[in-house]
């Protein structure tokens, strides 16, 4: 009898803990990960929940219900929208730039990195309409002048930054016989080695932009539809 008695007051503790535990540790991720803290009220957010209380809507006139309801479901949007963090462009893409170095300057000492890497940028590139539409709030559509002039001239300074480390890797990290060589023999043939390097992707660089612009602009247009 007295087991029968403490059985189900074992139980209801587990339960009752992780109720009054688990709705605070939830709006906590939700502040870090997806509403924005100055809408929601910062730490009262985490001890009174959603900020709104019901939207009670005083109609005028005669309507339908499916007109009130649609009304309601608009309002509870907009204050769904309002609570959540913007989405930044210049944020998601600061984001692939840091991942297209991280692979520049890795590949070489860890290759296989590069497929569960791989395997996340894509999943995450997928995802990003969903983040857009569903998780953030959406931003004011803007001109995409900034964002195509900074990504041309960050790429153009990736590029000679990778080529310099990768030739410093060569010559220097993975040369077995370095110990032989002259501290300025050294730096003269990374230095050589990386101007040569450029100038041969440079000039294959402008043939292509060559080829590309003797090609008739309809057949463009094919190439860039079936990509």
């Amino acid at each position: 009898g007295r087991h029968r008695h403490l059985g189900p007051g074992l139980w209801r503790w587990p339960l009752r803990c992780w109720q009054v535990c688990a709705p605070p540790v939830c709006r906590i991720l939700s502040l870090i990960f997806h509403v924005d803290v100055d809408n929601v009220g910062g730490l009262r957010y985490i001890c009174r929940g959603w900020p709104f209380g019901t939207p009670d809507l005083e109609f005028r006139g005669k309507m339908n219900d499916e007109g009130n309801q649609d009304q309601l479901e608009a309002l509870r949007g907009a204050m769904d929208q309002a609570t959540r963090k913007v989405f930044e462009p210049f944020d998601e893409l600061m984001e692939l730039k840091m991942n297209f170095l991280f692979v520049c300057f890795f590949a070489p000492i860890m290759p296989w990195g590069l497929v569960p890497t791989l395997i996340a940028r894509l999943l995450e590139v997928r995802s990003k309409a969903t983040k857009l539409f569903f998780v953030r709030r959406r931003c004011w559509p803007g001109e995409s002048r900034l964002l195509h002039a900074t990504q041309d001239g960050w790429a153009h300074i990736a590029f000679h930054v990778a080529v310099v480390w990768h030739a410093g890797l060569a010559i220097v990290a993975y040369n077995p016989d370095l110990s032989r060589w002259s501290t300025w023999g050294v730096l003269g043939l990374w230095f050589a080695s990386s101007v040569a390097v450029m100038c041969v992707l440079h000039v294959a660089s402008r043939l292509l932009q060559r080829l590309r612009q003797r090609v008739p602009c309809h057949c463009r247009r094919g190439w860039i539809a079936c990509d």
